[in-house]
Order: C-alpha cells, then sequence, then structure tokens
C-alpha cells in the first residue's frame, strides 16, 4: 500500500514537472508625449498619448495590454462614455493643441470599462483592453503613432493635468 502511494505522490511530482509552465513578463510604461486638443464644439474631449515600446522584444506574444488611467471629474449624475482610436498619423503636442488631434482608425480600438460601477464618487478608475492594438504595434503590422481618446462631459483642462497617471501595462511571453 505505501509503495502505491509513493508511486502515485512520484507519477504525480513528475508530471507536474513535465508540464510547461508560462512564464510572463510585464512592462508598465507612462506616456512619452500627450496632449489634450482644444474644443472643437464637438462636445468631446479629445487626448493624445504616445508610448515608447523599444523595452518590449519585437514580435513577442502579446497576452494582455491594457491601458489603466484615474480619471477625476467624472459626472456622478450620468455615464461618461469614452473611446478609444489607434492614431494613424505622427504628430506633436504643438499639432494637437492648434490642429486637433491626430487621424486615426474609423473603430474604435479599445473595449474600455469604469470600475467599480459607481458613478457617486466624483473620479473613476478607467481601464481600456488594448491587446489587440498594442501586438500589431508590436509585430509592426499598424505603426505606432499613439492612441486617441474621446470622451464627453470632461473638461480639457482637467484632463491635461491627469494624462500623466495613465499607464499602460502589457503582458508577454518573449519568442
Amino acid at each position: 500500500m505505501k509503495t502505491k502511494l509513493f508511486l502515485s505522490c512520484l507519477s504525480l511530482v513528475v508530471a507536474m514537472l513535465l508540464v510547461p509552465t508560462v512564464q510572463a513578463d510585464l512592462l508598465t510604461l507612462s506616456p512619452d508625449l500627450s496632449a489634450v486638443a482644444a474644443s472643437d464644439g464637438s462636445g468631446l474631449t479629445k487626448v493624445a498619448l504616445t508610448f515608447d515600446l523599444t523595452d518590449l522584444p519585437a514580435n513577442s506574444n502579446i497576452l494582455d495590454a491594457h491601458l489603466d488611467w484615474t480619471v477625476t471629474g467624472v459626472d456622478d449624475e450620468a455615464i461618461t462614455e469614452f473611446a478609444v482610436y489607434a492614431a494613424t498619423a505622427s504628430w506633436t503636442e504643438v499639432y494637437v493643441l492648434v490642429t486637433g488631434p491626430p487621424a486615426a482608425q474609423a473603430d474604435p480600438s479599445a473595449d474600455w470599462l469604469i470600475t467599480p460601477l459607481d458613478y457617486d464618487r466624483n473620479e473613476g478608475f478607467v481601464r481600456f483592453v488594448l491587446t489587440d492594438v498594442v501586438s500589431d504595434w508590436n509585430d509592426s503590422s499598424l505603426a505606432n503613432h499613439g492612441l486617441v481618446l474621446e470622451m464627453a462631459d470632461l473638461s480639457a483642462t482637467s484632463l491635461a493635468s491627469q494624462t500623466a497617471t495613465a499607464t499602460l501595462v502589457i503582458h508577454y511571453e518573449s519568442d
């Protein structure tokens, strides 16, 4: 009986050693460049952000990528909607301030959520899921010109001081 138990335990240990474990790497980035566009009369505030991905090994397997941002000033009487687009043209802060955000993909590039779903506070933690966009940037199928974020009901002035708190978090495996 003891021999069977020992062999069972031994085979379990061997099986555990043979199962490959995934060791994901983590890269956390703050924006390299950010700008908030002047109002264009649309009722939307537009923010442009870029992130330098040189520390991300080329052709890595992107397991998850998301932009985390605590945005103060979320209206406690309504839901603030956000949209995130991949920028398709390079830009500078002056360009965004004078002419508006750079050109961007027509379809939103990310899902988003505010957590917790608590609109009685005047701030919100927002997470934009950007796995596909970061994967495309990393394999060079999409040029990395950053992101364009659009949101209603938020002041451009207050957002300008908050862009540095945005964080791009990337979980990846190196080839």
